[in-house]
């Protein structure tokens, strides 16, 4: 069975419906059909009455998305600004040199562990 090819008029009013989900939810809940819903479409457009519930809740989500992402770039820029440098140089040093006093308490173990193994072999390991 081939596909059917629909108007080019109707294809974008489906397109517009998935690109909306809530509507579909909206209009059973208010009781218009599909023919209706297309009507009214067909008239006014995406701007119609029947759609800015839909719409204006997607754009009022998508701002309110921009307005958080900005919040949350303004606190990391404020909290860099207020970060100070040398005190966190200090920090950075002071973790090296924990870190250096680590591998070489690590490296003492391992040697004494080997030459602990090479005792216990005899002597002629």
């Amino acid at each position: 069975m081939s596909g059917i090819i629909l108007p080019k008029r109707v294809q974008e009013f489906r397109d517009f419906v998935r690109d909306h989900p809530k509507l579909f939810e909206q209009l059973k809940k208010d009781g218009y059909d599909w023919q209706s819903l297309y009507n009214e479409w067909d008239e006014y457009g995406e701007t119609a009455i029947l759609f800015q519930k839909d719409i204006e809740s997607k754009t009022k989500q998508d701002e309110q998305k921009d307005s958080n992402q900005k919040i949350k770039w303004q606190d990391i820029l404020h909290k860099l600004s207020e970060m100070d440098v040398d005190r966190i140089e200090k920090h950075v040093k002071q973790l090296s040199t924990t870190m250096e006093q680590i591998q070489r308490i690590s490296e003492q173990v391992n040697q004494s562990k080997r030459q602990n193994k090479r005792s216990d072999m005899g002597p002629f390991f």
